[in-house]
């Protein structure tokens, strides 16, 4: 609410936002995921941002731009409903590759690329819904030779950045700095459900098509929103919320494991 009152006394309440969105918080989201690329891989810059008026529309965007009507594009299975009903609403041809508590088969990716000649894999390697994988070291590396091999993208839907308990999320888009991962990240679910902001990372010739489309579609996101989430993370108590908010949803877990233990029992 304080972040929404100093916004609204600002310039961002009245005047136009950038089509690819504030430079500040493209600064943020950049340097956010720069914090957890390794040495030898370089990190993205605010050029290689784009500010979404939630991660839905990011979606939308990326398969309408990079698939297209009718073209296919692998996913794993099972998966977020709301990708689905994204890929349904732009005409695109799913292609499941199955995926379970581990993640998906890269021999099994590889096939699903080789028979179909999709551009574009969606997943989500960290805490997936609904099977909350995360992949290993190991497989992201193999994940992203196979999509490399193939001249493809990722879209790495990182929808639970805020939210390990017990893990922290690691972002394949760190270890890739050839443009085959597109990294979304929704501010949402952690800031507020009032402040529809999200950021995709995406270098190369397929932000320019992607941006087109936003342009298109929604013409730019709300400098007071923006301005307003730019605002909530970059205060000192941004961090300090984030070990809160696990806490919490640590103890609802862990109650729940004991309300099934206690009236499901092992059955």
């Amino acid at each position: 609410r304080a972040a929404l009152t100093r916004a609204a006394r600002a310039d961002a309440a009245l005047t136009r936002s950038d089509a690819a969105g504030l430079p500040e918080l493209r600064a943020w989201f950049a340097g956010e995921l720069a914090e957890a690329s390794p040495a030898g891989v370089t990190p993205p810059t605010p050029r290689d941002v784009l500010v979404l008026p939630g991660s839905q529309s990011g979606l939308s965007s990326t398969f309408r731009a990079l698939v297209g009507f009718g073209q296919p594009m692998l996913i794993e299975s099972p998966s977020y409903w709301g990708a689905i009903l994204a890929a349904a609403q732009a005409g695109v041809r799913l292609v499941p590759v199955p995926s379970g508590s581990s993640g998906p088969d890269p021999d099994e990716l590889a096939r699903a690329f080789a028979e179909t000649g999709a551009r574009l894999f969606y997943a989500q390697p960290n805490f997936a819904n609904p099977t909350g994988a995360q992949w290993t070291p190991e497989l992201t590396g193999q994940v992203l030779e196979v999509v490399a091999r193939h001249g493809a993208f990722l879209l790495e839907d990182d929808w639970a950045r805020d939210f390990g308990i017990d893990a922290t999320a690691r972002p394949v888009a760190a270890q890739d700095d050839a443009g085959h991962v597109i990294y979304l990240r929704s501010l949402t679910k952690s800031v507020s459900p009032s402040i529809r902001v999200a950021g995709l990372v995406i270098r190369g010739p397929a932000r320019e098509r992607i941006l087109a489309d936003r342009a298109a579609e929604s013409m730019y996101v709300s400098g007071l929103l923006q301005a307003a989430a730019l605002d909530v993370v970059t205060q000192p108590a941004w961090h300090s919320h984030l070990r809160d908010l696990r806490q919490q949803l640590g103890r609802r877990r862990d109650l729940l494991v004991a309300a099934v233990t206690e009236h499901v029992g092992s059955a």
